[in-house]
């Protein structure tokens, strides 16, 4: 038996979830200067829900992760997540990629939500897929990308107009 038989077959076992979000891919943009504001507690707050009504059980790990600039304000709208913060070009996903391998996760869960639509994801979406690993992307239709979409199992997009009524850039 091969090890990736080894990793598909624990990771069934468990038949545990792990979400891994870049919450300001999903909102947009949340600096100070977006055209429809910053990002506020109830934007994260509501980002939180649209993730958790992918989850198959109340209890599955949430890494969110954003850049510095926003850090507090995600942290008081998402208290239980767990939250990486990284500043610069592809920030928030480089923290959500250092978090773990394809491998690690193919060991201990059977499913993994990556709340992004950036294409930076897809090869490590396409090798958890290769390690017997469910992949679920979540995205804002106008972010997703061609190749992250072909490269996850399955693809779940949410209307952003929800945000308190602003105006959503295209």
């Amino acid at each position: 038996m091969t090890s990736i038989h080894i990793h598909s077959i624990v990771a069934l076992m468990n038949r545990r979830t792990l979400a891994l979000v870049d919450i300001e891919n999903l909102y947009g943009d949340c600096s100070p200067q977006s055209p429809y504001g910053p990002i506020t507690e109830q934007d994260a707050a509501a980002l939180k829900r649209v993730v958790e009504s992918l989850y198959d059980c109340p209890e599955t790990p949430a890494v969110v992760a954003s850049s510095h600039a926003v850090a507090k304000t995600v942290m008081w709208g998402w208290p239980e997540a767990g939250r990486r913060w990284r500043s610069g070009a592809d920030g928030a996903d480089l923290a959500l990629l250092n978090e773990y391998t394809p491998a690690e996760i193919a060991e201990r869960f059977a499913r993994v939500i990556i709340a992004s639509g950036d294409g930076i994801f897809t090869d490590f979406v396409a090798e958890c897929g290769r390690l017997g690993v469910r992949v679920d992307v979540l995205s804002r239709p106008e972010a997703l990308s061609k190749r992250l979409a072909l490269a996850a199992g399955n693809i779940y997009t949410f209307d952003s107009s929800m945000f308190g009524g602003r105006e959503r850039a295209a």
